[in-house]
């Protein structure tokens, strides 16, 4: 079985599906995924109520990708965000819920510290 995802993304946009087929490859799957493009291109163009786009079109397709026994993946997503050094800003409350107030008041210590031995010579 192999596991594919057809994707979207423009800057912070970020859209994927997901698919298993127990007989497809990998260029088997880009090549379905565009000639269903344009199998069901005029068909999305005169349904699109709104502007017409590459993010939704490719979630359209997205949608006919079972007609050639391609199987969607329920996926659960799990993640953070925040700032790649810790500093301790608003957006890394989420980040201490997870690994407790002492460890994120350690990290941001030792982030100060970094800083100070850094920038000492400034």
């Amino acid at each position: 079985m192999k596991i594919f995802t057809l994707e979207w993304s423009c800057y912070e946009e970020y859209n994927y599906y997901q698919f298993y087929h127990l007989a497809k490859s990998n260029e088997d799957f880009d090549q379905d995924v565009n000639s269903l493009m344009v199998k069901y291109g005029q068909e999305y163009i005169e349904q699109e109520t709104c502007w017409v786009g590459i993010n939704s079109w490719v979630e359209y397709v997205s949608t006919k990708l079972t007609e050639l026994g391609y199987n969607r993946v329920e996926t659960h997503n799990y993640g953070f965000f925040g700032g790649s050094i810790l500093e301790g800003d608003r957006e890394e409350k989420k980040w201490e819920s997870v690994v407790g107030k002492e460890l994120l008041q350690m990290a941001i210590s030792k982030n100060k510290n970094l800083r100070t031995d850094l920038y000492k010579d400034f």
